[in-house]
């Protein structure tokens, strides 16, 4: 049976030679369909992120926040964690749309300049209900391009987690082949 498989086949590949180019593609996309490789997984990870984000759900994210996470803006991981939280309290919506990801990996180490625009409301105060555009708020109708350092580490158990959240200044270059850090 194996053996007039094998021959069946060998003749139809000689009959139709653009089969083996099917096969060889073929073959690529199941490899990878099933090898998780670093970079298509910490996109992964920032695009669940987003709508976590969006969700504004802090159970789900602070596991994504490495324990030695630190941003600039908010802290450490503890305070990360009280300052989103209190930020979630007051968000009645936030609606994020990923523009452009650049990953850079290096071993269990990686570094991600996100592109993205967000639409939020608050649900209380002068603002609420009224859909402000960009981190800022900026009255403009426009919707402006904000731009996001992250870096990452991956955990013992695999898993890739936040160590460092940069938010980059308006006046900061589109994200190109030498703005990686």
């Amino acid at each position: 049976m194996v053996r007039e498989l094998a021959r069946f086949i060998g003749i139809e590949l000689r009959r139709r030679p653009y089969l083996i180019g099917f096969l060889v593609i073929l073959a690529g996309l199941a490899v990878w369909a099933v090898i998780p490789f670093p970079k298509r997984t910490i996109k992964h990870v920032i695009v669940r992120t987003s709508k976590i984000v969006e969700a504004r759900d802090i159970e789900r994210l602070a596991p994504l926040l490495s324990d030695k996470f630190f941003s600039t803006q908010t802290g450490d991981r503890a305070e990360t964690i009280r300052f989103l939280t209190a930020a979630f309290d007051e968000l009645a919506t936030v609606d994020i749309k990923l523009k452009r990801i650049r990953i850079q990996v290096s071993g269990n180490s990686a570094a991600a300049l996100v592109e993205f625009t967000v639409v939020w409301s608050m649900r209380r105060g002068e603002l609420a209900n009224m859909q402000v555009r960009g981190l800022r708020g900026e009255p403009s109708l426009s919707n402006p391009v904000e731009r996001v350092r992250l870096r990452l580490a991956c955990s013992p158990d695999g898993y890739w987690q936040f160590t460092d959240a940069e938010l980059l200044d308006a006046g900061t270059p589109r994200i190109g082949r030498k703005d990686m850090p």
